[in-house]
Formats: structure tokens, sequence, C-alpha cells
């Protein structure tokens, strides 16, 4: 009885012991290795490579159009409110919508101001625009325009010649520009040639004139008596683009 026990404690040892055969580890040659780590060093270079395109937008349009986009919108802004009026007449506020300006007032000929001190009356008879060299009447327009204007005395209603008139074109949404000189030339009865107004960008322009008596100007009032300043009409004007 004795022995027939110690025969299956054995052969269950033998069970719990008994292991599979080992396997033998695959030893590829070098120059296997080798092709091996080569193709995944290109594969991480490709994937790298794929990585910078998308990055400067030649895998995808889209990112392409919108750094191009950005660049585009960079130099009209810059441009936009350059000190240079010959700079900036190529690159302005584009799509500019006068319908929704709502600080401007609707150009006519003959549209009238009132001056600061209400001493004149200022009326826009006419703007002329140069179209292929050819001067027309029409509403102000992006460029060199040239208006006609009128003052007279508000307290007794005539022609006011003889005046000392200043004109300013401003951007209030871009303050930091110039533009070219305008010179006023007496026509008569009261009428004054204003060019070149150069309006070169599309938006809101203030076109502001400074008017003056000759002897307000001189302090000819008596020794002590300071000249009065002049007085203004601003007229606010939407150039479309």
């Amino acid at each position: 009885m004795r022995a027939v026990v110690v025969r299956a404690v054995v052969v269950v040892r033998a069970a719990v012991v008994e292991r599979p055969p080992a396997v033998a580890p695959v030893v590829r040659p070098a120059a296997a290795r080798g092709a091996a780590r080569r193709a995944r060093v290109a594969a991480a270079e490709g994937l790298g490579a794929n990585l910078t395109a998308t990055m400067r937008g030649a895998v995808l349009p889209h990112a392409s159009l919108t750094f191009a986009s950005a660049l585009a919108l960079a130099a009209v802004t810059a441009a936009g409110c350059h000190s240079d009026p010959m700079l900036a007449a190529s690159s302005d506020a584009d799509f500019y919508s006068c319908a929704e300006e709502t600080r401007a007032i609707p150009y006519m000929k003959g549209m009238t101001l009132d001056s600061s001190g209400g001493t004149f009356a200022l009326a826009v008879l006419d703007n002329t625009f140069e179209v292929d060299d050819v001067p027309r009447s029409q509403d102000p327009a992006k460029g060199l325009n040239a208006w006609t204007v009128q003052i007279t005395d508000v307290a007794t209603g005539l022609p006011t010649d003889g005046v000392i008139i200043k004109v300013t074109p401003r951007m209030p949404d871009h303050p930091n520009h110039g533009t070219l000189e305008v010179v006023v030339n007496r026509i008569g009865a009261g009428t004054y040639d204003v060019k070149p107004l150069y309006l070169y960008m599309a938006g809101l322009w203030n076109v502001k004139f400074e008017i003056q008596r000759p002897d307000a100007a001189t302090g000819a009032g008596g020794a002590g008596v300071a000249a009065p300043a002049p007085e203004t009409a601003t007229f606010p004007i939407c150039i479309p683009g």
C-alpha cells in the first residue's frame, strides 16, 4: 500500500515541474537589423516632413489660404495707416460700405454748413473727379477730387470774397496719416476752387474748413486785442471702396 502512494506522489510532482521546451531566440543577421533600423528612421523622417508641410500650409490648402490672407490683412493695415498717402493709396479699407456709415452726411450739390461762430455759411456747389484724365461732375470718390465752394455772410446773405480759407481732410479712424496740401483759389462772387482734395482711402473723411476774415487774421482790432480764432465747418464725407 505504501508503494502505491509513493508512486502517485512522484507522478504528481513530475506533472508540476514539467515545462514546455524552450524556444530558441530568432537571431537576425546584422544586415537585416540595419535595414529595419533604416526603415524606422525613414518613416520618422517622413512623418516629420509631413508635419512640417502641414504647418506651412502645403498639405492643408485652407491653412495656406489663411496664412496668405493674414499677410494680406497685415499689409493692408500697415499701408492704410501709413503717413505717406502715395503708399497707402494702393491698399485701403476694401469693401467699405457707406450705407452703414452713420457719421457721414450724404453728398449733394449745394449742401451747406454754418461755421462754428455762425458768421459764415459754406456751400459745396460741385465736386469734380478725373476719369481718364477728364474732369467729371460726380460724387466724391477715392482719389483726386476738386470742390467748388461758396461762402456767404449769414447776417447779410451776401457772397463773401477775400476770406482766408484753410482746408484739411482727415480720417478720424486713421489719425496718423497725411495727404496732399489743399490749395484754395478765389474765383469770384464768394466762390472758391478747392483742390487737390486727395481722398485716397475708402472710409469716413472729415473735410475741415477754417475761415477767417483778413482783418481778424492780422489782428487789426487794435493793440492788445487778440485776433479771433478761425471759424470752422467740417463736412463728414464717406468714400466707398
